[in-house]
């Protein structure tokens, strides 16, 4: 087995059908690939239900007057200047603080950082 992958066995305790669904080929075997993109999906969706419980008159932005933090990161967040943080800007605003989906490469790199780090 490949540090990489993971395979079904450890799986029995979260149950066969999480698995499945992750392992997008079935071939029996997570890659580090379907693993990301599950973790991403998973972000995404706690993104998500985090905004929808900032965005109390559910109009689909959070307005200042419905965020619960400082204003000047209100206003970082609301990158067009309109007064009104969307779903985009919410989400964009997670990434940049490292709270949102990695690309590939930058997968790659983190992990080459790592093992380098191991190694010293």
């Amino acid at each position: 087995m490949f540090l990489n992958q993971i395979h079904k066995k450890p799986f029995h305790f979260y149950g066969v059908a999480v698995f499945k669904k992750i392992d997008e080929n079935g071939d029996g075997v997570l890659s580090s690939k379907e693993i990301a993109k599950s973790q991403e999906q998973v972000r995404e969706e706690a993104r998500k239900r985090f905004f929808d419980r900032i965005d109390t008159d559910g109009n689909g932005t959070i307005s200042k007057e419905e965020f619960r933090g400082p204003a000047e990161r209100f206003d970082r967040i609301d990158a067009d200047g309109n007064g009104a943080i969307t779903p985009e800007e919410f989400g964009n605003a997670g990434r940049r603080e490292g709270a949102g989906p990695v690309s590939e490469k930058e997968h790659k790199k983190e992990k080459k950082g790592a093992e380098h780090d191991k190694a010293e």
